[in-house]
């Protein structure tokens, strides 16, 4: 029965792979596009792309980052944790897809992977509890932070540049811009690539250590060879649902405007990466940043009631996909 888990938990990772990069490709491209400095087939060319890469890079260079924080017993119950969470995430990206929302799938999966290390002490397969208050503790305080430091940076941003080009041409200003939007989804795939790959790949490694087996190099490869591909097939996808969300229910963007919040997103996934070790969302971000530099015009361009709608999904995403990720693994205790 454990092998039987194991290959289900592997299923759903390779759903959560797919559908993670189907709904975040609009983070990186949805404004480039809306601009014009990209079209939609390079657009999610470049996006599948630099998101192989990054998952190349994010293997070498991270090590083992994503494990301070996403802790899992290496046993039957950790990979009944592993299975409901990824259940619970990939349920709650479809439901987001589906609603044209950009949601967190970091934000869902701490939540998931809470909830069910909260519920192993109802059925007596353990207390994790100091496991998951752990995790939460690490992860809370930079998804919190980071989308107002987005928010704030781009509309501060807006001013000093806005008087900088004051004479320059119209026309030049949304020429450089799309250039700068078009190397800034490249960058953003990049990141989501470094972050996203690798923890998919150490959720991976964690399955294989919770039916106990030794991971060496050569799992590693395949884990990247198989994921690389999952992460190509979503990417090429395309979440055209959130992006006409982000760039025209949300909020009207010109170019310069959309490069500066696009700049500010790329900026700080790899800042917050850098210093949070992993926990950021892309999705958080990237809507944030286009929040901040739309509200700095002199027309009102932001949409009250989407944004509202945008941060009660932002706010409800931990404690649903806590409670259902806790109600899927009380389903699958009784085999564990």
């Amino acid at each position: 029965m454990t092998y039987a888990l194991f290959a289900l938990c592997g299923i759903f990772l390779l759903g959560f792979t797919v559908i993670g990069c189907f709904h975040d490709a609009s983070n990186a491209i949805a404004v480039p596009v809306r601009a014009r400095s990209l079209t939609p087939r390079v657009a999610l060319l470049l996006n599948a792309l630099f998101n192989l890469l990054g998952l190349v890079v994010g293997t070498v260079s991270l090590s083992s980052t994503t494990e301070l924080w996403l802790k899992i017993p290496h046993n039957s119950t950790g990979l009944g944790v592993l299975t409901s969470s990824l259940l619970m995430v990939i349920l709650w990206e479809l439901i987001t897809w589906w609603r044209r929302m950009p949601s967190s799938s970091t934000n869902a999966l701490v939540g998931a992977v809470f909830g069910a290390l909260w519920a192993t002490q109802h059925v007596h397969l353990g207390n994790y509890l100091d496991l998951a208050a752990d995790m939460l503790g690490r992860v809370i305080l930079p998804l919190v932070l980071a989308p107002l430091i987005a928010f704030l940076l781009a509309w501060v941003l807006v001013i000093p540049l806005v008087h900088l080009l004051q004479h320059t041409s119209p026309n030049s200003i949304h020429r450089q811009s799309r250039y700068v939007l078009s190397l800034s989804a490249s960058v953003i795939s990049l990141g989501h690539g470094i972050y996203f790959g690798h923890r998919v790949v150490v959720i991976a490694a964690l399955m294989f250590m919770s039916i106990g087996q030794t991971i060496t190099g050569t799992h590693v490869l395949w884990f990247c060879i198989v994921l690389g591909i999952m992460m190509v097939l979503g990417s090429l996808l395309g979440s055209w649902r959130i992006g006409h969300t982000i760039t025209d229910q949300l909020v009207r963007l010109d170019p310069f405007r959309g490069a500066v919040a696009q700049v500010v997103a790329g900026l700080l996934i790899f800042a917050t990466g850098a210093v949070a070790k992993d926990p950021f969302s892309s999705s958080h971000l990237t809507a944030s940043a286009v929040l901040g530099s739309g509200s700095n015009q002199r027309f009102h361009a932001v949409r009250a009631n989407m944004a509202a709608r945008l941060v009660l999904t932002w706010v409800f995403t931990l404690p649903i996909s806590a409670l259902g990720s806790a109600i899927f693994f009380l389903a699958l205790s009784p085999i564990l």
